[in-house]
Formats: C-alpha cells, structure tokens, sequence
C-alpha cells in the first residue's frame, strides 16, 4: 500500500481509499472520466507524432528536390561555355556562331534544358544577321552606282539624269545580282526620254548592261518581269525582288 496525500486537505493517505478519512473528500474518480482522459492523452500523443512525421516528410521532400535539381554534364557545360566565348559581334564570327547552332540542335532536350544561355546565341545571331545586311546593303550601293554613274555618263547632258526605279534580284546559282534600271535623260535631239536596262554583277563586281542596243534586251526583259512576278519555273534561284531608295542613291552618285 502507497500513501498519497488528499488533494482537499493535504493529509497523507492511502492509495486504496476512496475518501480522505480526515476530511472526507471522495477520492474515486468515475471510470468513464478515467478512460476519456486516458483517450485524450493518447489522441494528443498521435497527433505529436502525426505533426513530426509530416515535418519530417516535408524536410526530405525539399532536401531531395534540391539534391536532384538538374546539374549540367560535360557537354552542355562545354556548349554554355563556347556561348560565353562569341563576347562582341562580328561578321567574323559567322562560323562560330553557325557552328554552335549545329553542336546545340545536336544535343538531347534534357542537355538544352541546362543550356542556360542558350538566348546569348538567339541575340550573336540576330546581331550577325544586321551586320550581314547592313554589308549586302553596301554591295548593292556600291553595285548600283557604278552602273548609275556608266549611265549618266552616257548621256549627252549627264546633268539631265533621272533616276526613276531600281530593283533588283539575287542570283543564288552564280552568286551574283540582276539589277532593273529605269531612268531617264536628254536625248540627241533635246528632249527628255526613258529608258530600261539591266545590269548583272557577279560574285567578283564585273558587271554588264543589257540595254536596248542588245538583240537579247526584250528576252532578258521577260525574264526579270517573270522573276519580280514570281513566275520563273527555276523561282529557286532567284531572291525576293528589292526596290532601293532612289534618293538615297541619288544622293551618292556624286560621291
């Protein structure tokens, strides 16, 4: 037998009593109370261990997010580092950058995905491409007014030229440039008169005009109207037809 001591008065007792001989305060508590508290302990203790188990969870599902977040291997770190290497843009860069497009469209989509800079070579490429125009832009500047100037040399009164339209097509099978000239002078006899020709430059700057003097001019004719037309069976050949800025070119021919 143990002794307790009564919760009213104090006094020591036995554990066995069902009420404090001293003061009579009943000691037995209704079973049912007994087991509810013992449920209520037990469902806070489950409810504690439910709380751990779900933090503990959550911990590791972070840790193993992180610890298997994407790392680059070898060959998609070696083509983010070649992206690093272009820096500023030049039209000497075209094949590095050309060959870096070919390396990335190599690679599987799980590498491109830790290709992080992959934009750095979309932006060298269009940087590429304006320097290429603006260069092609200046062959068919320099093309155009050594033709111009041939022209209106040929006039007998080269002061009475008129640039009126120019067009012109690349020729993809022989690397060169088809050119449509149209303007006008003063002829022999004073008066004002219009004229078309064409001049072709190759890929090393010779050139040659068709004008009407040629027996070939109305066939040659034909054939630039069809390929500004679109109507040429061999359309593959040929670009897109440009018009160029007269005025611009105006402006040069006395350059």
């Amino acid at each position: 037998m143990a002794l307790i001591k009564c919760p009213e008065c104090d006094k020591e007792i036995s554990d066995k009593a069902t009420c404090c001989p001293n003061c009579g305060n009943p000691l037995i508590i209704d079973n049912n109370e007994k087991i509810q508290q013992k449920n209520h302990k037990k469902l806070i203790v489950l409810i504690s261990l439910l709380v751990v188990v779900a933090i503990l969870s959550i911990v590791m599902i972070i840790m193993g997010v992180f610890s298997n977040e994407e790392k680059p291997d070898a060959i998609s770190q070696k083509m983010k580092d070649d992206i690093n290497t272009i820096g500023e843009v030049t039209l000497d860069d075209e094949e590095l950058i050309n060959n870096l497009f070919d390396t990335y469209a190599s690679l599987t989509e799980k590498q491109k995905n830790n290709v992080d800079n992959y934009n750095v070579l979309l932006e060298s490429q269009d940087k590429l491409r304006e320097l290429q125009k603006e260069q092609l832009n200046e062959v068919h500047m320099k093309n155009i007014i050594i033709a111009t100037k041939s022209l209106k040399s040929s006039l007998i009164n080269p002061d009475s030229f008129s640039l009126r339209e120019v067009v012109y097509v690349d020729d993809y099978e022989y690397d060169g440039i088809m050119y449509r000239i149209s303007y006008s002078g003063e002829n022999k006899l004073g008066g004002s008169t219009g004229s078309v020709v064409y001049v072709a430059f190759d890929k090393n700057g010779e050139y040659g005009i068709t004008d009407e003097s040629d027996d070939d001019y109305a066939q040659v004719g034909l054939g630039m109207q069809a390929i500004i037309d679109g109507e040429r069976e061999d359309e593959k050949r040929w670009g897109s037809p440009v018009y160029m800025d007269t005025d611009f070119i105006i402006k040069h021919i006395d350059d």
